[in-house]
């Protein structure tokens, strides 16, 4: 009785968790827009992975409408991070680039292979600065 509850209780709970939507999109590519509202995508990737080249850092951007929750996007991010940067070669470290479009915003997440003497608003702004 005790295993069929607990099917049972699978059986309805499973339905919600698959629907549930990741914070942070899969990143299949240096650049993702979630929203559709970037008319240079092509163009954007393009420097991307010419800064990857460059650098030996790949920068993940990514552009969202709005973040509910930071905190729990930083910690996806970091796992998010993770898993798009390990099929990458010859990458020295990844940044994470998350923009908003409903309130203009930036938030940076870092592998921790990134060294820098800069702090986090700085390489920000020199990764937007060569990629955007």
């Amino acid at each position: 009785m005790k295993k069929f509850i607990i099917l049972l209780s699978l059986l309805i709970l499973l339905p919600l968790v698959a629907t549930s939507k990741p914070l942070i999109p899969i990143m299949k590519t240096l650049f993702t827009d979630v929203t559709g509202t970037v008319p240079d995508a092509e163009e954007i990737a393009r420097k991307a992975e010419l800064f990857r080249q460059q650098t030996g850092i790949a920068p993940f951007i990514v552009i969202l409408p709005d973040i509910n929750n930071e905190a729990s996007l930083r910690q996806n991010g970091k796992a998010m991070l993770a898993h798009a940067s390990s099929s990458l070669s010859n990458v020295k470290g990844s940044v994470l680039l998350l923009f908003t479009t409903r309130e203009p915003r930036l938030i940076m997440i870092t592998n921790g292979q990134v060294e820098s003497g800069l702090d986090d608003k700085h390489l920000g702004l020199l990764i937007e600065n060569h990629t955007l």
